[in-house]
């Protein structure tokens, strides 16, 4: 935990690697460290990433993360996930 209201946390995906489609209370911020053919897709549009690039996703919009490259995909990742946590409104659905 990075404050009291905020979680943040380093990803790492594998050459190959798939964050599986998913939704969850929390907003994301997403800010890409290393990257070589990764994407993100968010409502059902595929979205190239770079280094640095800052990836915001809403609480209940579905998305997730992969790439295609041959190198580790690098994030820091940042949710508002400790207040839902607080409320007891926190939910995370992964797709089918």
């Amino acid at each position: 935990m990075a404050t009291p209201a905020i979680h943040v946390g380093m990803q790492l995906l594998l050459p190959g690697e798939t964050a599986p489609a998913h939704k969850h209370t929390p907003s994301a911020a997403r800010i890409i460290v290393e990257v070589k053919g990764g994407y993100t897709v968010a409502d059902g549009e595929k979205l190239l990433t770079e280094e640095g690039d800052l990836v915001l996703t809403p609480g209940g919009d579905g998305h997730d993360h992969s790439h295609d490259g041959t190198d580790p995909v690098i994030c820091l990742d940042a949710l508002n996930l400790p207040l839902f946590v607080y409320l007891k409104g926190f939910y995370t659905i992964e797709a089918p």
